[in-house]
């Protein structure tokens, strides 16, 4: 009567095993760097890890069934080598990351320009609009030809105000775009907290200044802004002088209302003068 013939698997033993063979992988991993990791980028990392130790565990183990006459000795000592392989490699590779250098110097080199571009980015359309908004200023409004183009002011006031917020936004936001630079470049853990911190720091005093003058900016569009509605309620009762270009209001409440509207404007603009100073002096030292 012949034998049946013995069928390939896997004992309780390998699979013990193996479980444990990937918790030490699972234990070695570089958490701390995958927390910043999307979901969809971290699940899929673990369990291609999980399958791939799996299956090139499996694959050699059934060769080596099959070229040693259905040995389930032969498969088992194959499967527990290639996962003992398995894992060695992954935790070489965890000690290696978590011990590997970088020249700081050369990482804050590249780091720094970086940032500097993506202010100019901001920077350029924001003087660009300030230019706009200027040709269009109410304070001066020589340019109206119709009340409808008062519209046409608050829009440009209005992308003076956005490109304003996103320069604000990029300073107070500093520290999330240094950290994902420093990360990109495999700077560890420890050396990117210390070294985002002391870049920010170092920008502490340049940082409020160009914060106060993003609020100063924000005054003077408000003013605009008042000045357009002004210009919008009294339409068809200001005019400018004889062979001047001096606005003139029929009423007095108006004319005042004008004048403090643009007396405060020349007062922040000259607040904010004083700042770019400061700023320039700041960054001149550093």
């Amino acid at each position: 009567m012949a034998m049946p013939k013995e069928k390939f698997s896997l004992s309780t033993r390998d699979c013990i095993v193996f479980f444990f063979g990937f918790a030490v992988v699972l234990a070695t991993m570089p958490f701390r760097e995958m927390a910043s990791f999307p979901v969809e980028r971290l699940v899929p990392y673990i369990v291609g890890t999980f399958v791939g130790l799996l299956l090139i565990s499996v694959l050699f183990s059934w060769l080596a069934f099959r070229l040693c006459k259905r040995s389930q000795r032969a498969a088992s000592i194959t499967f527990l080598v290639f996962v003992a392989l398995g894992v060695m490699g992954q935790v070489g590779e965890a000690v290696r990351y978590n011990h590997r250098t970088f020249d700081e110097k050369v990482v804050l080199g590249q780091i720094l320009p970086i940032f500097h571009r993506s202010l100019m980015e901001r920077v350029i359309p924001y003087q660009r609009a300030c230019e706009k908004m200027g040709e269009m200023s109410p304070l001066n409004p020589i340019w109206l030809k119709k009340e409808s183009d008062l519209d046409i002011a608050r829009e440009q006031i209005a992308i003076v105000r956005t490109t304003n917020s996103e320069l604000r936004d990029l300073f107070s936001g500093m520290t999330p775009v240094i950290t994902k630079a420093l990360a990109a470049r495999g700077v560890p853990v420890e050396d990117r907290v210390r070294l985002t911190k002391g870049i920010v720091d170092n920008c502490a005093g340049v940082r409020k200044i160009f914060a106060k003058m993003r609020d100063q900016d924000d005054i003077i569009t408000a003013e605009f802004l008042k000045a357009c509605d002004l210009l919008e309620e009294h339409w068809g009762y200001w005019h400018f002088g004889a062979n001047t270009n001096v606005l003139v209001f029929n009423s007095n409440r108006a004319a005042k209302e004008f004048n403090a509207i643009r007396d405060n404007i020349s007062k922040v603009a000259e607040e904010q003068r004083q700042s770019q100073t400061e700023l320039h002096a700041l960054m001149n030292r550093h």
